[in-house]
């Protein structure tokens, strides 16, 4: 576990090798929090959230995603959270439009995407109240990697697998 832990904080995956270098498996952040018994308070795990609007274009928003370092947006529209929007989400929605759209059309048809087009919904929060098995459970249900955190309501910051690996 203590290999692991900074490992995970780095990498999506550790491979697993035994003393005479055979492949014995790998590890990913969700295997180490399904079985590591984590002692502290969610409030640990807690990351900044940055919202988006739901009408704003996809160029601008990987744009602040270079600019700003920020992989993943929870999205908005009517000042009310309607879904999320990752890294992974721009990626898969680039190779569709590529493999959809002709490539005389590209350059004029991707600045008309949109960020609802491609966020992933609807959006799965907890109240801030919630505890760490209860996320990490939530994670696991939905095959998700970021949970929303909310106050009355309202967005007080992101719990993804890699900041609940961070708090261990």
């Amino acid at each position: 576990v203590n290999v692991l832990i900074p490992l995970l904080q780095q990498y999506k995956l550790v491979v697993v090798y035994d003393s005479d270098h055979n492949l014995i498996g790998q590890v990913t952040a969700i295997d180490l929090l399904k079985k590591y018994p984590y002692e502290g308070t969610i409030t640990e795990a807690i990351d900044r959230a940055v919202t988006i609007d739901a009408e704003e274009r996809v160029v601008h928003l990987r744009r602040r995603m270079l600019d700003d370092a920020i992989s993943r947006f929870v999205v908005t529209a009517n000042d009310k959270m309607t879904g999320i929007v990752t890294e992974t989400d721009v990626a898969v929605a680039m190779r569709k439009f590529r493999e959809t759209v002709k490539d005389h059309h590209q350059d004029h048809q991707i600045r008309n995407l949109l960020v609802r087009d491609i966020m992933s919904a609807p959006l799965i929060s907890v109240e801030a109240g919630a505890g760490y098995r209860q996320i990490v459970d939530l994670m696991v249900a939905k095959n998700i990697s970021t949970v929303p955190i909310t106050e009355k309501g309202k967005l007080t910051g992101l719990v993804t697998r890699r900041s609940l690996v961070r708090a261990l």
